[in-house]
């Protein structure tokens, strides 16, 4: 059995709210999206995401546990020795702050 597909166009497919779908073969006779009166969409990232992105992938490359920091900790908690900088807590929270922001 020999299928011969042709192009007709009385039947070609539509798109979400009944658009007509063109090919890449189309191309030359497809409006644009500013001839169509559709806005020109474009994509970039901020520099907040770009900083996300760059944390993102340091996070990934570190152990998900440092055990040794960890049990030293618990030893300092139980014997009463372990005592928190709050500057330093507070300097470290402000500076992930400022990363996360960017620069700017």
């Amino acid at each position: 059995m020999d299928i011969k597909i042709t192009n007709q166009t009385a039947n070609a497919p539509t798109g979400p709210g009944g658009d007509k779908v063109t090919r890449a073969s189309d191309k030359e006779t497809a409006p644009t999206a500013s001839q169509s009166g559709e806005p020109d969409v474009k994509l970039s990232l901020t520099n907040v995401a770009a900083a996300l992105d760059q944390i993102t992938k340091g996070l990934a490359e570190q152990p998900a546990l440092d055990q040794q920091r960890v049990d030293a900790i618990r030893n300092a908690i139980e014997n009463g020795d372990y005592r928190p900088n709050a500057q330093r807590i507070a300097d470290n929270l402000l500076g992930t702050e400022q990363q996360l922001r960017g620069p700017g």
